[in-house]
């Protein structure tokens, strides 16, 4: 019996000696790192990838897990593929540090002036993980990057996101009001302009130029009879024709186009006739540089077109401001080569990276940029 015990111990023995001699020491990435991972093989250990730190911005360590969410993200975005890895994945793994850097920075700036999530909030970052991990869960894996450092880094971006959206909403209204009083009394009207070329065009209808750089323009001859082509359509458009239908009967129509503005930028000359048109009303025939030129004014108080365009130009000088505001606080931490810890960093395989997204059908070959599962914007209001 002591024998049979004996031998049954042995031979336990033996079978563990030989699984230890087949596997290894177990997890290839135990100690944190694979170097010699191929696809489909863990590079990271969980723990190896959370507490290794690959950057610095400021007072902050960025872990590998950030960082390699951040690649994912980007690799998937822009469907980088061995053909590209050397060029558009340079760029991908550019971007995605300043994305890491930006965030960061401007994460902190959003804490420090009370930003919070709102239970909404929540729920959507909880979905972007939700989403990102059902695409990218074997990929993690393999990387060490758990659910909750996703949630992290969406957080983050979510939280910049609704700082920067106060605070451009915040300025977009206050410039809005500024238009809106600046312009509360300017006619902004919509214009249709029947054109008439008396210049040679191609069969795209543009304009052919001779070899001096300048129009070939139609002959005297023929340009009187363009002129009497337009004269009747003027009698027609002053007896309450279409000006588009006028258009396309005098085959006209490539040539003429809807047009609005306001009173006031046009030249003094037309800032005159505009200003004295109602509605359907017909100027003169007015010659211009590639043809005679008829308009018929289709609105001339456009309160619509005003609201649009002060808007537009709200908007235009708001983000002009913000940048120069955001740059004032990226600036606060500047960049260095000292971000860098060790060569954790540029040690990370991008090759081995974009193979494993196409083992997992993540990245198409054949397709330069994805559709990823990353945040979106959400929309500035004013």
């Amino acid at each position: 019996m002591k024998f049979k015990l004996k031998k049954i111990i042995s031979e336990v023995l033996i079978g563990m000696i030989l699984v230890t001699l087949l596997t290894g020491c177990g997890d290839p990435v135990a100690d944190g790192y694979n170097e010699k991972a191929k696809v489909g093989d863990k590079v990271y250990s969980p723990q190896y990838a959370s507490e290794t730190v690959a950057l610095k911005v400021g007072d902050y360590d960025i872990s590998l897990a950030e960082c390699m969410i951040e690649l994912m993200q980007n690799f998937y975005m822009y469907g980088i593929n061995p053909d590209n890895l050397d060029t558009t994945g340079k760029a991908a793994q550019s971007y995605a540090l300043s994305n890491i850097r930006q965030n960061t920075i401007l994460s902190d700036v959003a804490k420090h002036n009370d930003t919070v999530a709102t239970p909404g909030d929540i729920q959507l970052v909880n979905e972007y993980t939700d989403n990102f991990v059902s695409s990218f869960g074997e990929i993690m894996a393999l990387y060490g990057v758990t659910r909750d450092q996703v949630y992290e880094v969406f957080m983050k971006q979510v939280l910049v996101n609704i700082f920067e959206n106060d605070i451009k909403n915040d300025m977009g209204r206050k410039i809005n009001d500024d238009y809106n009083e600046e312009f509360k009394d300017t006619r902004f009207i919509e214009l249709y302009q029947l054109t008439f070329p008396f210049i040679e065009v191609d069969g795209n209808n543009k304009p052919v130029e001779n070899e001096n750089g300048s129009y070939n323009t139609y002959t005297d001859a023929e340009k009187r009879e363009v002129r009497k082509t337009a004269e009747k359509a003027l009698k027609e458009l002053a007896s309450g024709s279409d000006a588009k239908e006028t258009a396309k009967k005098y085959e006209v129509e490539p040539f003429s186009s809807t047009t609005n503005g306001y009173i006031g930028a046009y030249s003094e000359e037309f800032n005159k006739m505009f200003e004295k048109m109602d509605n359907y009303d017909v100027s003169e025939i007015i010659e211009g540089d590639k043809g005679y030129i008829i308009y018929v004014m289709i609105n001339n108080n456009d309160t619509d077109l005003r609201d649009y365009y002060t808007y537009t130009m709200a908007s235009m000088k708001m983000e002009d401001e913000f940048k120069n505001i955001e740059s004032k606080w990226l600036a606060t931490i500047p960049v260095s080569d000292e971000d860098f810890v060790g060569t954790v960093w540029n040690d990370i395989d991008l090759g081995l990276l974009c193979r494993n997204l196409i083992n997992a059908g993540l990245v198409n070959t054949n397709t330069t940029v994805q559709n990823g599962p990353v945040p979106t914007q959400t929309t500035t209001e004013q």
